[in-house]
Parts: C-alpha cells; sequence; structure tokens
C-alpha cells in the first residue's frame, strides 16, 4: 500500500472512529497557512516539475471534528494551491494533528478540483490529495514544517499519473491577524 493510501486509511478511520472523543477540552488555535515548494517533485520528466505555492486555513476549536486533550485534533482545512505552469488547485478535508512536545505530526487527506492547461495533465479534474507534515509549533502557537503530499484521481480517469509535492509550510495562528 502506497504512503498515500496509508494516510487517507488513518484519517478516515479516525474520523470514523472518534467523533466526539474530548479527554478535556483543548484550545486548538485555526491557522493561516503558506506552503512553498515543488510540484511532482520525485519525477524524472522535468517538464512536469513546476514550484507551487499554498494557502490553507485549518479550523480551530469551534470546528473540531474530535479531540483528545492537547496531543490530538482533527480539524477541517480547505486550501487553494497554484504551480508556477498554470495550475489550479482548491480542495478541502481532514487534517489530524497528533501533538508531542513542539513537535507535530499531521496526516492529512482532501480531495479537490484539479485544472493545468500548461504542465502536467492529471488525467481527471477530481484529485484527491493526501499527505504527512511534520512540524515544529513554536511558543505563540506558529509553526514551521515540512510536507509530502501525494495528488491524484484515484482512478476516476483514463489516465492517473499522480504527482509529489514536498512543500515547506509556515502556520501562523489566526488570533495573531
Amino acid at each position: 500500500m502506497r504512503l498515500s493510501g496509508l494516510v487517507a486509511a488513518l484519517a478516515a478511520l479516525l474520523s470514523v472512529a472518534l467523533p466526539g472523543v474530548s479527554a478535556r477540552a483543548a484550545t486548538v488555535p485555526a491557522l493561516f497557512s503558506l506552503g512553498i515548494g515543488q510540484f511532482d517533485a520525485f519525477e524524472n520528466i522535468p517538464r512536469d516539475k513546476a514550484a507551487d505555492v499554498r494557502a490553507e486555513y485549518r479550523f480551530g476549536t469551534g470546528s473540531l471534528l474530535f479531540s483528545a486533550g492537547d496531543w490530538l485534533a482533527g480539524r477541517p482545512w480547505v486550501g487553494l494551491e497554484v504551480t508556477s505552469d498554470g495550475g489550479l488547485y482548491g480542495a478541502g478535508g481532514i487534517a489530524v494533528d497528533f501533538t508531542a512536545g513542539p513537535l507535530v505530526l499531521t496526516p492529512s487527506f482532501g480531495i479537490g478540483l484539479f485544472a493545468d492547461p500548461g504542465g502536467k495533465d492529471m488525467g481527471y479534474p477530481i484529485e484527491f490529495r493526501s499527505g504527512l507534515e511534520l512540524a515544529w509549533r513554536f511558543g505563540g502557537g506558529s509553526r514551521l514544517g515540512v510536507a509530502v503530499s501525494h495528488i491524484s484521481n484515484g482512478e476516476l480517469g483514463r489516465d492517473n499519473p499522480g504527482a509529489e509535492i514536498v512543500t515547506l509550510y509556515y502556520h501562523l495562528p489566526v488570533d495573531w491577524m
């Protein structure tokens, strides 16, 4: 099973198995996230590679799907991603934060619409995104992290080339703005 399949299975399992779980009330800030990276990072075809820029909103306490104290929180996210060759991907999904001290491990899964008239043909407009991020959380709640994600149409289209994206993220709590 691919990494993307494992991340998707984990996110789905947690969203079904843990609704309403709350060991104690935790305050989880909403985050505005900016990311920059490389689209098709592991592909050997240079023409498919492109710079990738993301902006996301990760919902906070009032919108949590589940939580367990300060170490686990499942939250919805929405985002927009653009590539240097004209690609555009708008998506939303679930992100699950596992926190241990200043480290935050976040598997995520989402679905959205993808268009790239100038770059890689992804085979279908509906694309799924799964990812795994490791971030350092600073004292004020901001984070700096590195993520690897996979976008694929899940065999909905005739072709399913998929793409891996490596992203450097900076997350800023919305209450700072």
